[in-house]
């Protein structure tokens, strides 16, 4: 019977194969690979011969399930940071200096996006709409992936900040408000 590091060198071929199907969904291919490996040592450790499954379709199931799991991991952490980057859209307080540093930042982000871009991340403020639409809603309205969705919401906000040049998380509550009140 063949040792466990004998077993992971005749399987690994099927974890890189597991890896390229999981790869381009936000997690880096080695990182894949990382996990997949861990699967695999996990399978050939609990592997029972006496059930029906074989080890290579056990390994499968094992590497894909890590692979998966860092996926949501992965997906979960980025929904977190952009909620923690949102935070400030329900405070109230607005003023008329807030106003136009929004619109000085606005008319940057509008020069620097593409037209979908824009029309993303302007439904996702708000503007031109009667309240901010969430993101499943953008996603249908514009035919877009969740992740691409984010991803130009990220961005936009990276622009109002750099133009800006302040934190997002300290000043952007007065910013927020004054896109409500723009848009309502």
């Amino acid at each position: 019977m063949p040792t466990e590091d004998e077993l992971v060198q005749l399987y690994k071929p099927v974890v890189l194969s597991c890896a390229r199907r999981y790869s381009g969904r936000g997690v880096e291919h080695a990182d894949l690979v990382q996990e997949g490996l861990l699967g695999l040592v996990q399978a050939i450790r609990t592997h029972d011969s006496a059930k029906p499954a074989s080890l290579s379709t056990w390994i499968v199931f094992c590497a894909a399930n890590r692979m998966r799991g860092v996926i949501r991991t992965r997906r979960r952490q980025q929904r977190t940071t952009l909620l923690e980057e949102t935070e400030w859209i329900v405070d109230s307080s607005s003023d008329a200096a807030a106003d136009a540093d929004l619109w000085d930042a606005l008319a940057v982000v509008r020069r620097r996006m593409t037209v979908l871009q824009i029309h993303v991340f302007f439904a996702w403020l708000g503007i031109g709409h009667s309240k901010p639409l969430t993101i499943s809603t953008i996603v249908k309205r514009h035919h877009v992936a969740r992740q691409k969705v984010m991803q130009i919401i990220a961005y936009g906000l990276q622009l109002c900040r750099d133009h800006l040049g302040i934190d997002c998380n300290l000043q952007s509550v007065r910013i927020a408000r004054a896109c409500h009140s723009i848009a309502g």
